[in-house]
């Protein structure tokens, strides 16, 4: 009893001073063992995932290859009787595989496939040809598109306007014509 009689009040601020800091030191430690068992934890369900996705891609990239032999066997193997462009976008990181598939003949060639196609994973786009407007509209010439559109037969022509719609319908017959002659050297080679 004497040894707490001698204790003056700062000497019992560092006693309690102290304790506190063990009882933090104490926390924290109970703290990094739990953090290091989440972790730990962590680590084990990668390593599953890991172990169960990994032979999936491989089957996914196996299908893959599969479809694209196929592909090729159902394009260039003669099922085809005129000409057939593909054009394919791979990721293989991703497992993702697109096709774009264009030509005359395409529905016979896909008409009795030998391959299997999951159900919804083709989608049959119809593309019309590029119109004036379109055109118009895609060189950044909306002055020209809003005119045409609010115009109605009959109405006055300005000779300006007339001149600045035949330049440009001169300028879209040269695209589509380029456009055209493109497809044409394409199904040549």
């Amino acid at each position: 009893m004497g040894l707490i009689a001698a204790l003056d009040g700062g000497d019992v601020a560092l006693i309690v001073l102290s304790a506190f800091w063990g009882l933090l030191v104490l926390f924290l430690c109970v703290v990094l063992i739990n953090t290091f068992r989440v972790l730990e934890s962590t680590k084990i369900l990668i390593d599953v995932m890991r172990e169960e996705t990994v032979p999936l891609l491989r089957e996914v990239k196996g299908s893959l290859e599969r479809t694209n032999r196929e592909l090729d066997r159902a394009i260039d193997g003669g099922h085809a009787r005129g000409p057939v462009h593909v054009h394919r976008a791979n990721d293989v990181r991703a497992a993702q595989q697109s096709f774009l598939v264009a030509g005359d003949d395409l529905d016979f060639a896909l008409a009795e496939p030998t391959f299997s196609v999951p159900v919804g994973r083709i989608s049959y786009v119809h593309l019309e040809p590029l119109s004036f407007l379109e055109f118009a509209t895609g060189i950044g010439d909306d002055a020209a598109v809003s005119f045409v559109r609010s115009w109605n037969v009959g109405d006055q022509l300005p000779a300006a306007v007339h001149d600045k719609l035949l330049a440009l319908c001169r300028e879209y017959a040269r695209f589509v014509s380029a456009a055209a002659n493109h497809l044409t050297a394409a199904r040549c080679t």
